[in-house]
């Protein structure tokens, strides 16, 4: 790197040093004062005639081109000089940033485990005897044979939370009941856990929120709107004193948190402290952020939307559903206020729009005739959600599958099948459910899905998962033992003229 160039700063031709005179030659190419008289007049300028004044006025001009010059070079040099030290840090910076990367690496390579055999109990266990109360990365790792490529599936999870498993479970199975490893395309891969106990070295490479971001404290001003409210409809005394020792003990802790906000790991003090539940979501994620419990039963729930670094939206949105005709429009008027949304959309445009408020659907004809349908009926709510409620749905799936069903009007078929002469083929009854009510064992649908539990004994029309079946009913044990229908540890709607 050159190195910067002394400007002239002399005010008088005598002071000149022989340095001096000699910067401002090399700048034209020339050795003598004679031949820097011929360049200044070359030039065309105004150096008299004596060769003394033309020394003094030939200096004074190129001295100030000189220093002209001298200056823009100068201030290359300092960019440059600039440049490569932005360079030098970045590259100490990537260093450092690669450093703890290696760090963390070699950290997660000190806390990894594979699970053998990969199954979906072999994982659960291992999960739950060796990583409890932890975060961990799992990630399936299997060749996919359909296009030959090496894949990954597999992200973090907080087993701190209470239904872990449902959120691991349902993120690696792909195709109904199966898992990823069961499926014949990719299975054979590797199951990697690895643990989130890093040291403090690799910790630092983490980045953690701090949520206050705006005006007031985004996380603590809904809490106090709900503690102020509660103290204005109150009807007793004692429950005024106990919102009004909550108000304080926010004031307090807004206080606390004035210049920083609250920190991630402050969110489970904060829920003991103020005797309310904390659930902060990301936008499109099913597993919760942060998930605050109480110790004491708690007074609300509150939830909250993290919709950019370091800030949070209480989510006020219960649930209800607006149909309106052009939803264009509530996205433009969005877009305008800065509200955050989500939206799905189809073929014709926004479908639906949702917002911490409420959410927002097109007019629909199709869609308007089946809710009323449902509503009409009383079957609105008969439904379930297969990926949060895997366990009861599977169960489900499992008993409404008969393995077999027959018409017995053919005497001579069923000896033909006593006797062992045929094994019978059977398919399904193409209108059982329209023509349930002609069955003598009729006895009704399983309506509403409550929850496992273990019994010795029928209790109305249910799902029975059934250990060791014994048949009353001679006759139709007689069927059973033919057709082979109902045996033990399969799932069932019973009769109790049977069973």
């Amino acid at each position: 790197m050159p190195r910067l160039l002394n400007l002239i700063d002399k005010s008088s031709f005598n002071e000149l040093t022989r340095n001096d005179k000699k910067k401002v030659k090399d700048l034209f190419y020339v050795k003598t004062d004679d031949e820097l008289i011929e360049v200044a007049k070359l030039y065309g300028l105004e150096i008299g005639s004596k060769k003394r004044n033309q020394l003094i006025r030939t200096y004074k001009h190129f001295i100030k081109f000189y220093n002209k010059e001298a200056k823009k070079t100068n201030k290359e040099i300092l960019t440059a000089r600039k440049a490569k030290k932005n360079q030098q840090a970045k590259a100490r910076r990537e260093a450092k940033k690669q450093e703890l990367i290696e760090a963390k690496q070699q950290t997660i390579l000190n806390n990894v485990f594979e699970v053998k055999p990969v199954t979906a109990t072999k994982l659960k266990q291992t999960l739950t005897k060796n990583f409890k109360n932890q975060i961990v990365i799992i990630n399936y790792i299997y060749l996919d044979k359909l296009d030959g490529k090496k894949k990954i599936r597999g992200k973090s999870f907080d087993l701190r939370v209470k239904r872990w498993w449902d959120d691991v479970s349902l993120y690696f199975i792909v195709d109904s009941l199966s898992f990823i490893w069961d499926m014949e395309e990719t299975s054979g891969g590797e199951l990697i856990i690895y643990s989130d106990k890093l040291d403090n070295k690799a910790k630092k490479f983490i980045n953690k929120q701090y949520f206050k971001d705006g005006i007031t404290n985004c996380l603590l001003t809904p809490i106090k709107h709900f503690a102020e409210d509660k103290i204005d409809n109150a009807l007793s005394q004692r429950t005024i004193k106990r919102y009004e020792k909550m108000v304080k003990d926010i004031e307090i802790l807004e206080s606390q948190y004035t210049e920083g906000g609250v920190p991630e790991n402050e969110i489970y003090k904060i829920s003991d402290k103020l005797q309310v539940d904390i659930i902060i979501q990301t936008p499109f994620q099913d597993e919760k952020f942060i998930e605050a419990k109480s110790v004491k039963h708690p007074l609300t729930t509150f939830k909250y939307l993290n919709s950019r670094f370091g800030h949070v939206d209480h989510i006020t949105n219960k649930g209800n559903v607006e149909n309106i005709n052009n939803l264009e429009n509530l996205v433009k008027q969005l877009d305008e206020t800065k509200e955050f949304y989500t939206y799905t959309k189809g073929l014709n445009g926004y479908s639906s729009v949702s917002t911490l408020n409420g959410t927002y659907r097109v007019n629909d004809e199709d869609f308007n005739i089946i809710s009323e349908f449902e509503l009409e009926h009383n079957i609105d709510e008969i439904k379930l959600d297969f990926k949060k409620h895997y366990e009861v749905s599977s169960f489900i799936c499992d008993g409404v599958h008969y393995n077999e069903t027959i018409d017995f009007k053919d005497e001579k078929f069923i000896k033909k099948v006593r006797n062992g002469i045929i094994k019978p083929k059977h398919i399904d009854m193409i209108k059982a459910y329209a023509k349930c009510k002609d069955c003598p064992l009729f006895q009704g649908y399983l309506g509403k899905i409550t929850d496992f539990r273990k019994t010795n004994k029928l209790m109305g029309n249910c799902l029975y998962k059934i250990t060791n079946i014994k048949i009353n009913d001679d006759k139709f044990k007689k069927l059973n033992d033919i057709m082979n229908i109902y045996v033990d540890n399969y799932i069932y709607t019973c009769s109790k003229d049977f069973f």
